[in-house]
Order: structure tokens, then sequence, then C-alpha cells
């Protein structure tokens, strides 16, 4: 043990005791809800008391994470997505900061994407879209969520785990989406209508990072995740003999994510997205949509630059059971091929049609149970992969932060 160790554990031992619980510092992840996503950004705990291994699943609460990618590529459904995956099994609130107001329905849309009902609408989410909307008016917002929270009492707050295996009280989530980083605006920049062109992109990010270094600490404590939704644009190239400076390792040499740097530098989990492959609801899968490759540009599990393709429904959104099912066939190549036709590994007789998947995993209980089991097995081996020295039987595959979620 090093000559101070005993003297800086007593000293955190202390710092430990004296702060308030209900924060999410070396707290157990939250899942996605789309497993592709989970095991990816996951990791393997080991519980400190007993010893035992388990699967921490998902992404940190209390943290900025971002999507990022062209028009259209996604970003924005896979945030509300995430959003509601965390904060609807754990009596949450999704507040949108809709810089943007790209959208004329958002219950419309919210609804169709996340599958909520009417009442889990009323009861989760929160939407911002007024056209004078500031950055000042969200840090308010930000502010005021810890307020509330600084009332609530130890009984309502939600039993949860850490990082070793311990129990601990949290808040419930707060998740703030922003649509998007290059859209938020300043009220310096609202009320001046003579200022040069050339200035608006410096005074945004300058607003940004004054904004994130406001609120960064409240994050933690009080489980408030920011979900940030960046667009790529193409780099202006003056002196095309100049060293190239790239924003963020995984991005190409002629990208750039607007709204400044602090966003890209602070987020702790950074997913890039990029259209592929279209479906026709008239062949493929019988569906219309098309394969979005996200890339992990940044995380927390030593799986930068990885990609895994997600199946993305022109109606509802990410699907996880249809990313799962293409995961498998296209990029794993585990199921068993008769013609036309498939089969699950470990229900190699069961041949199905392509078209007909969807209708048999919602309809036949064997085989729902028989996917999600390959599903639990595949992924499973991806996240001890990460780790040569992990025995993957003796892993709990049930992560353990889903027995809250249940």
């Amino acid at each position: 043990m090093g000559l101070l160790k005993k003297e800086i554990k007593s000293v955190k031992a202390a710092i430990d005791k004296a702060t308030k619980p209900g924060g999410v510092s070396e707290t157990m992840f939250v899942t996605t809800g789309i497993d592709a996503v989970d095991y990816h950004c996951g990791t393997i705990g080991t519980n400190v008391d007993e010893g035992d291994q388990f699967y921490n699943l998902g992404i940190p609460m209390g943290k900025i994470h971002m999507a990022v990618g062209h028009s259209q590529s996604g970003k924005t459904t896979l945030m509300l997505q995430i959003a509601f995956a965390i904060c609807a099994p754990l009596n949450g609130d999704v507040i949108v900061a809709d810089f943007e107001r790209a959208s004329t329905d958002p219950r419309s849309r919210i609804k169709a994407i996340t599958g909520c009902s009417d009442e889990q609408y009323e009861d989760i989410f929160t939407i911002f879209n007024q056209e004078d909307m500031t950055v000042e008016f969200l840090k308010e917002q930000v502010y005021n969520i810890a307020e509330m929270k600084r009332a609530t009492a130890k009984e309502d707050m939600l039993d949860w785990i850490t990082l070793e295996g311990r129990a601990c009280k949290i808040y419930p989530p707060t998740v703030i989406i922003i649509d998007s980083v290059a859209a938020m605006r300043t009220k310096e920049l609202l009320e001046n209508s003579k200022m040069d062109t050339n200035m608006v992109a410096a005074t945004i990010a300058k607003g940004n990072s004054a904004f994130l270094t406001s609120v960064e600490h409240l994050l933690e404590a009080y489980n408030i995740t920011i979900l940030a939704v960046g667009h790529i644009t193409t780099k202006i190239t003056i002196n095309p003999y100049a060293p190239k400076k790239i924003q963020l390792p995984g991005l190409g040499d002629d990208e750039n994510i607007a709204g400044g740097n602090k966003f890209v530098f602070l987020a702790s989990y950074l997913f890039k997205l990029n259209a592929g492959k279209e479906f026709k609801d008239d062949k493929d899968l019988g569906i219309q949509g098309r394969i979005v490759y996200c890339s992990f540009l940044k995380t927390r599990s030593s799986y930068n630059k990885q990609s895994v393709p997600l199946f993305y429904h022109a109606k509802e959104g990410f699907s996880n059971t249809l990313t799962s099912y293409y995961h498998f066939k296209e990029t794993l190549g585990c199921l068993k091929k008769s013609g036309t036709n498939f089969a699950l590994p470990n229900a190699p007789t069961d041949f199905f049609a392509q078209k007909g998947f969807m209708a048999k995993y919602n309809g036949d209980e064997e085989f729902n149970a028989n996917f999600n089991s390959l599903v639990a097995e595949k992924y499973a081996e991806v996240l001890a992969s990460k780790n040569s020295s992990i025995d993957e039987s003796n892993v709990d595959r049930n992560s353990m932060s889903s027995e809250f979620e249940e």
C-alpha cells in the first residue's frame, strides 16, 4: 500500500459519509432499451463483499452523452428513445429543450417512437420550444431541478446499486434532451440583431461552454443526465496545405461538430450515426426503414471506434429486436440458412421466412424465448471478450440494473 493510502482512504470515507445520498457518482449504469448499445457500452463489475461478477449494462446517469450525425441519421429519435427507456421504469422526467423547433407536433412523434401512452406522455415529458428560449433559461431550469430534488425525502428515492455491488439510494432520473447544440441561443444573440454573421458561431460556442461550466457540477449530484444532439458539418478549408486538426478521433478530416467543443470534450459517451442500407416494405424484412451504423467515438469502456448496425423503423424509430436480428444475420453470421429461410442456432429446425420474422417473434412464445436467449448469449460474448481474464460462464447475465426496471 502507498505511503499515504490509508490517510487518503480515511479522508475519502469521511467525504462519502458527509455527502447527501441521492447522487449517482460511482453507481450502476442504466439501460438504453437497445441491447446492442447496452452491451457495447457496458462493463463487468465485481461485488466487493461477495466477489461475484455481474454485467453493468448501458450508460451512466448524471453525465453528458451526445449523438452526432448528418441530417436524417436518427440522432434526435435515438435520444428520445434512450430518455424514455431511462425514465419510464424509474419514475423519472424527460425535458426536451427543442431549440430547433423542427417538429410541429412533438407529442405525436414522441408517442410513435417511444410507444408511450397519453398518460405516460403527460407524466414524463415536458417540451420547451418557445421562440425566445435561451441558454440562460435552460440553465435556470437545471438549477430549479436541483433545488426541487434537494427537498426529496430519502424514502422517496430509488433503490440502486453502486459499482461495487452495494445498495444505495439515488434521486429519480431527470433527462434533458438538447436539440440541438448548434441551435442553442444566448440572450445576447437574440437581442443583438446587428451582430456580425461571423460572430454568431463564436457566440454560440461561448454560450454553450458557459452553460456547461455552470451546470456540470449538478449532474451527478442530482441525477440529471444531458442527452445532446449535434450536427456534423463540413469544414471549410482555407489553407489546403496547413496541417488538418481533427475535432475528435473517428470524425473525417472534413467533418466538424457544430456548436463548439465543450459538449464534445465533456461527453462521456458520444455516438456517431451514419445512415446505411434502405429497406422497403415490399421486400427484405417487409418493413420500411434503414440501417443506421452507430459508431462509439467516446465511451468509458475502452470500446472506442467500434460500430454496430441499428435498425431504424420508418415510423417507430430504432427497433431493438430488428437490430439484434440484423446484427446476428449480417455481422455475426450466426443464423442457419436454408434457401431463403433462416433458423436460430438454438432452434435449428424451426425455419422462418425473413419477411415473417417479426410476426413469428410476436406470435410464437417459444421462438420469442429462443431469440431472447440468443441475444443474451451473443452479446454476453461481446462484452466478455473485452476482458480476456473474465470467465463468462461465471458471470450473472442478468444485469443488476434490470432488477429495478422490471
